[in-house]
């Protein structure tokens, strides 16, 4: 039987978010590491728990850290990542 099941709310961690992370200095998020993250890891959740697909977000800390431009670059690296 195929499954139809959507995650309407899964967070990613690409590589290159953590990495601007790091240039800025935010590591963490609410005090915690973030986790290790990866796309086959993602994918295989997925399958284990007979989700078809996802509807991504980034995940906590966000794009924005008080510098526009960053948070505008930042945006649209995200985005293009996840399209």
């Amino acid at each position: 039987m195929e499954s139809y099941r959507i995650d309407v709310h899964h967070h990613i961690l690409p590589k290159e978010y953590v990495q601007a992370l790091d240039s800025i200095g935010a590591s963490n998020s609410g005090g915690a590491s973030l986790p290790a993250w990866s796309v086959d890891a993602a994918l295989a959740l997925m399958d284990n728990q007979d989700i078809s697909t996802a509807i991504t977000f980034i995940s906590s800390t966000g794009v924005y850290f008080g510098d526009v431009h960053f948070g505008c670059h930042f945006t649209r690296r995200c985005n293009e990542f996840s399209p």
